[in-house]
């Protein structure tokens, strides 16, 4: 049986791909759906703006509860 990853399983994109309010933790970074508080540290993305380097760190909703 295979299972479909959440996203508190999916990789980490690329910081290009991300949203303002996924970069700012507000945003699960895989779905984009708004997390109010509720999501779960992943990381940290890096990325390139011109001559600086960038961060964010990046949340993404919790895993599923156990049946759902």
């Amino acid at each position: 049986m295979t299972s479909i990853p959440g996203c508190a399983d999916a990789p980490l994109p690329d910081f290009s791909e991300l949203s303002r309010d996924q970069a700012s933790g507000r945003a699960c970074l895989v779905c984009g759906e708004p997390l109010r508080g509720g999501g779960i540290y992943r990381g940290t993305v890096t990325g390139v703006y011109g001559s600086m380097m960038i961060s964010a760190s990046v949340r993404s909703c919790p895993p599923p509860e156990a049946g759902q």
